[in-house]
């Protein structure tokens, strides 16, 4: 966890439950960092696509992800 500085949670099921939600700001809390529930990735009928190795910032209370990617 010492290397985690944001979490995103994708898809889990058609009707999300209020605990797990609960539970993912709590995670957050814990560990002081941004946590974000969102239905556009995840095991649903939404697939983006996330590139790996790319630097990024979460911002959760803007519900902003921006991705750093260099020229080449």
């Amino acid at each position: 966890m010492r290397n985690v500085t944001g979490l995103i949670f994708g898809h889990y099921c058609v009707n999300v439950p209020d605990d797990l939600l609960r539970c993912l700001e709590r995670f957050g809390e814990n560990h002081n960092i941004p946590v974000v529930y969102t239905d556009d990735f995840g095991h649903g009928a939404k697939h983006a696509i996330f590139p790996i190795g790319v630097d990024a910032k979460l911002d959760a209370g803007k519900q902003d992800l921006n991705f750093h990617i260099d020229d080449c």
